[in-house]
């Protein structure tokens, strides 16, 4: 009876998320609700903003629904939540602003500052999903105008061409990291500094935005990396077009099974936890995107609810549920997975077959992939490509750490020691797996390689553009090389290494020319 009850429940904060905000349905709903299950209320109006005077969510009383429906439109991401930014008289004093105000500047102001046309030539170019021969992209105000054959294309006084057919340049769109700790030595747990310097380094792999993935740590310091993702990203959108562009934050914990914590610290695992996540959202302009998540943890099943309902892409990982477990879960919310076959049960850095990927597999919800030769064994991989819609579903990830770009020696991952030997990261005296040092424009080439020939330069690369351009609901302007999509671009050569990158159609790799 009281899971039935706890349904309806649920069933209710859904509906109510999803009808006009009318004082009628709104009362009618709320006695319902009342005559189902109502134990007492609480106002969210400023109470919850502090985690350490309050109880975690799950052992407050039960919420009002109108309480409820105050929680989800206080936990909704804010990034990119309509198409166009703000117009550029509101960017100045953007250390001031929200990030809906503040970003951004490199959308209006920058865009403005460019008086020419930008002509990018490749031997090949990806122009939305297939490969073309010796075309042009040509890029207008930071935004791709058209993708034509180069023979076609009529050039303007005052055009500035930059030219790759003559080295095999390979014009593709630029990659998207859905999870990314570190790298160049630093953290993001480390604050705003050591997002800003990952950023800027990011380019060097092609990777034109990413989400800062956080570990699993003390609700202070879970809450003080995600203000310090928050101050990059307004710094990062008044300075203009600078590094890989920071589209909001990945908490990678803690809400994890106990027996799956990889890499995280055991010590600060914890159940999911609805008052926290408001914190973060209230306290840092809604910048969390995705949450990794145990759904067989206590209380998981409102928190699914209520996350779906607020647009928070909720990502299965770090688990401990089997085939059906998962299968089950996923069909309540979930919209994604983390790292498939990694920190999940019946095994994953072998070929053997995991319960727990299978059961994510059926469903038909989008996936993050490692592809570092470490953390998957090249013949899972070869077996996924043959899996139905891999192409449309896989999604590149590095799961970088501060070692990237650094090489072999000591670092430090989440509070733990970690120790790096040629280009795999372990916890210090353990074999777990930490991160990764991969790099993106190295995972595309994996994938490929992993796929014996199944995969095809175009089809890779989309997995790591324009899937998880997908995920963040961004593939209108981002993902693919394609009229009046963002100039996010990356250009190879035929060995796979990053010639140049650009952001808005301006050159950010290599810098100064």
């Amino acid at each position: 009876m009281k899971s039935c009850l706890k349904r309806i429940r649920i069933y209710l904060i859904l509906l109510c998320s999803v009808l006009p905000a009318s004082r009628l349905c709104a009362s009618s709903l709320l006695d319902l609700y009342m005559g189902v299950d109502l134990i007492g209320q609480l106002s969210l109006k400023g109470t919850y903003l502090s985690i350490n005077p309050k109880p975690p969510f799950y052992m407050l009383p039960e919420l009002s629904l109108e309480d409820r429906v105050r929680l989800v439109e206080s936990l909704k991401p804010r990034q990119y939540s309509r198409p166009e930014p703000p117009q550029p008289d509101r960017v100045n004093g953007a250390e001031d602003q929200s990030l809906e105000q503040a970003a951004i500047k490199v959308n209006d102001v920058e865009r403005k500052q460019q008086n020419s046309r930008l002509l990018i030539r490749g031997m090949k170019v990806l122009s939305g999903e297939t490969m073309t021969d010796d075309y042009t992209v040509i890029v207008e105000n930071g935004v791709i105008s058209q993708v034509v054959a180069t023979a076609a294309v009529n050039k303007q006084e005052g055009d500035e061409e930059h030219d790759y057919h003559a080295v095999g340049g390979i014009v593709l769109p630029g990659f998207i990291d859905l999870l990314l700790h570190g790298a160049a030595g630093v953290d993001v747990m480390e604050g705003k500094a050591a997002v800003l310097t990952i950023a800027n380094r990011l380019v060097e792999e092609g990777t034109t935005a990413f989400l800062a993935g956080t570990m699993t740590q003390s609700p202070e310091l879970t809450l003080a990396a995600i203000k310090g993702v928050q101050a990059a990203m307004k710094q990062q959108a008044s300075a203009g077009i600078e590094g890989s562009e920071i589209l909001g934050v990945h908490a990678e914990g803690p809400f994890f099974s106990p027996h799956k914590m990889g890499c995280h610290l055991p010590s600060c695992q914890r159940v999911p936890d609805l008052l926290e996540v408001e914190t973060w959202q209230q306290e840092a302009d809604g910048i969390v995107r995705v949450i990794t998540l145990a759904p067989e943890l206590p209380e998981a099943e409102e928190f699914i609810a209520v996350c779906k309902s607020a647009d928070i892409i909720l990502s299965i990982g770090h688990t401990s549920c089997d085939g059906n477990e998962a299968f089950d879960y996923i069909g309540r919310g979930i919209g994604l997975a983390t790292h498939l076959f990694n920190a999940m049960p019946d095994g994953g850095h072998s070929p053997g077959t995991a319960g727990c990927a299978m059961g994510i597999l059926r469903t038909g919800i989008p996936y993050t992939l490692i592809a570092d030769k470490h953390h998957l064994d090249s013949s899972i991989i070869y077996g996924l490509t043959e899996w139905r819609s891999f192409t449309q579903r896989a999604i590149l990830i590095s799961d970088g750490i501060s070692a990237k770009y650094v090489g072999e020696g000591e670092f430090e991952l989440g509070g733990q020691e970690i120790v790096v030997e040629g280009d795999k990261a372990k916890l210090k005296g353990k074999s777990n797996l930490a991160g990764s040092l991969l790099k993106m424009n190295e995972a595309v080439r994996n994938i490929i390689e992993f796929s014996a020939g199944q995969l095809t330069l175009a089809e890779a690369a989309l997995l790591a553009s324009r899937n998880p351009a997908k995920v963040l609901k961004l593939d209108h302007v981002k993902g693919l090389i394609k009229a009046n999509m963002h100039a996010d671009l990356v250009i190879l050569d035929e060995n796979y290494d990053v010639l140049a990158t650009y952001r808005f159609g301006q050159k950010v790799f290599p810098s100064g020319g």
